[in-house]
C-alpha cells in the first residue's frame, strides 16, 4: 500500500504504476443501454413527440387476476401519461442508481415488467420516483404522498401475514419504499431478506440492496445493523469474480466492521478487531489488477490552483469504486474502534493522533473517490453518509469548503436533502468537535 503524502495528509492508495492522464475527466462510464419498453408503453412514447393529445388518458396495463395482493381496494396506477412517465424516468435514470451491484440489473428490467401486474411493486415505484423528482426539479406533486400512501396500504397487510407469504415482489417494494423514506427495518424484515441471498434473482438482487440500506441508516444514526449475515455467505457474488461481485463482497466486509463498531462491548472484543482487519487486508489483497485506478494523483498544494483538494483516483468501472468506497470505509471503522484506542494508559494516548490522521485520510480518499466520478450518483450517497458520521474530523479549511460545495450540488443534482448535514458539519467545525 502506497500513501500519498499532503501536509498532514497521508493517503493510502494502491501500489499501480500511473498510466498517463485520463481521457474521459468525468471518469463516467460509458453510456448505458436502457431496457426496451414493454409494448403498452408505445403509444406513450409517441405521445411525447405529439402523436396523442395531452388530454388522452393512456392505460399502461391491467393488474393480473391472480396478483395476490389486488384484492386490496388500492385501485391499479399507470393509468395516464403523468404515471407512465414517471415509469419512463424510472427505467431511464433512476433505477441506474440501484442496480449498480447487480449485473443483471433487475430493478431496471425486472421490476417495471412486474409492476405492470402488481399494485403494490407499482405504488412503491411510483412513490419512489416521483419523490425523487420532484425534489430534483423543484415542483410540487401531490400525487408522490398519495403513491406513498397506497404503497404502505397494500403493504401493511402483506407484512402481517405469515413469513411465507413475503414474496420477491413485496421484498422489492420495500426496498423502493426505503430509498423514499429512510426507513428502519425490523429484525424480521431482514432476517426474511438474507434468506433470499442464495436464491438468485429479484430477490438476491433486493436482499443485497437491503444489506447496504441497513448499513447507512447504521452509520448515520450510530446504530449496530441489525442484518442476517450467515445466509449471504450462500450467494453466488462470493464465487463470481465480477465486478459486482466484488462491489458485493466489500459491502459485506463493512457492514460486519460497522456492526462490531456500534456494539455495546466493541472496544473488548480485542480478537474480533483482528479477525476483521485480517478479512478486510485479505479482500484488499484479492482484488484484481483491473480494479485499481488507472490515474491517481495528489491534491494541488497551490491554494491558486484549480483542481479539487482531495485526492484524484480515476477508475474504470463504477462498481470498482463503491467496492473502494467501502474498502476506505471498513479501514476509517476499524481505525476509529481499534481497541487499543480504549485502554488506559499512555500507549492508548500516543495512539489517538495516528487514529485521528487515520480517520481523516480515509474520509479524504471516500470523498475523492465520488469527486472523481460526479456522474455516479451511488458514490456520491456514500459519500455524504460517511462525512454524516466522520466529517467532522475534515480540520483543512480548503476541504471543508469543498465539502460544502459536494454537499450542495448532491442536493441540486438529486434533491437529497443535504442542508442538515451541511448545518451540522459547519457547527462542529466552527465547535472544533472531531
Amino acid at each position: 500500500m502506497a500513501y500519498f503524502h499532503h501536509h498532514n495528509h497521508h493517503y493510502p492508495v494502491p501500489n499501480v504504476p500511473q498510466r498517463g492522464y485520463c481521457l474521459n475527466m468525468t471518469g463516467s462510464s460509458p453510456p448505458q443501454q436502457w431496457p426496451t419498453p414493454a409494448h403498452s408503453l408505445a403509444s406513450t412514447v409517441r405521445s411525447a413527440h405529439g402523436e396523442i393529445s395531452d388530454e388522452e388518458q393512456v392505460s399502461l396495463a391491467r393488474p393480473s387476476p391472480r396478483s395476490p395482493i389486488s384484492q386490496h381496494g388500492a385501485g391499479f396506477p399507470f393509468q395516464n401519461r403523468k404515471e407512465a412517465r414517471y415509469l419512463m424516468y424510472y427505467i431511464k435514470d433512476f433505477s441506474s442508481w440501484i442496480d449498480i451491484c447487480d449485473p443483471a440489473r433487475h430493478f431496471a428490467r425486472e421490476v417495471p415488467r412486474r409492476a405492470c401486474d402488481d399494485p403494490l411493486l407499482a405504488f412503491s415505484l411510483l412513490a419512489f420516483t416521483s419523490r425523487f423528482f420532484c425534489l430534483r426539479t423543484r415542483v410540487h406533486d401531490p400525487s408522490s404522498d398519495i403513491y406513498y400512501s397506497k404503497a404502505i396500504q397494500l403493504l401493511i397487510p402483506a407484512l402481517d401475514d405469515p413469513i411465507a407469504s413475503i414474496d420477491e415482489n413485496i421484498l422489492a417494494a420495500i426496498v423502493l419504499l426505503r430509498l423514499n423514506e429512510e426507513m428502519s427495518g425490523s429484525t424480521r424484515l431482514l432476517d426474511l431478506a438474507s434468506s433470499f441471498a442464495p436464491l438468485g434473482g429479484l430477490g438476491e438482487a433486493a436482499s443485497w440492496l437491503l444489506l447496504r440500506q441497513d448499513m447507512f441508516v447504521s452509520l448515520t444514526r450510530s446504530l449496530s445493523p441489525t442484518s442476517t449475515y450467515e445466509n449471504y455467505r450462500n450467494s453466488a457474488f462470493f464465487t463470481s469474480s465480477t465486478p459486482e461481485a466484488m462491489a458485493n463482497r466489500a459491502v459485506f466486509m463493512c457492514s460486519q466492521v460497522l456492526a462490531y463498531a456500534f456494539r455495546n462491548d466493541a472496544r473488548l472484543d480485542v480478537d474480533r478487531w483482528q479477525e476483521l482487519n485480517t478479512g478486510v487486508a485479505e479482500w484488499y489483497d484479492s482484488a484484481p489488477k483491473e480494479s485499481l485506478p488507472y490515474f491517481a494523483s495528489l491534491p494541488s498544494d497551490d491554494p491558486q490552483k484549480d483542481g479539487s483538494c482531495f485526492p484524484t483516483c480515476w477508475m474504470t468501472r463504477p462498481q470498482y469504486v463503491l467496492a473502494y468506497q467501502h474498502y476506505y470505509l471498513a479501514r476509517l471503522l476499524l481505525s476509529a474502534f481499534d481497541p487499543q484506542l480504549w485502554k488506559p494508559g499512555p500507549d492508548a494516548l500516543r495512539k489517538r493522533p495516528e487514529a485521528d490522521d487515520n480517520i481523516r485520510n480515509f474520509m479524504g480518499l471516500i470523498v475523492g473517490l465520488s469527486i472523481s466520478h460526479p456522474d455516479m450518483m451511488t458514490g456520491r450517497f456514500i459519500a455524504h453518509h460517511a462525512l454524516h458520521a466522520f466529517g467532522s474530523w475534515i480540520q483543512d479549511g480548503r476541504q471543508r469548503n469543498e465539502v460544502l460545495e459536494f454537499l450542495q450540488t448532491l442536493r441540486d443534482l438529486s434533491g437529497w436533502q443535504t442542508a442538515p448535514l451541511i448545518a451540522r458539519l459547519t457547527r462542529q467545525w466552527a465547535d472544533g468537535i472531531a
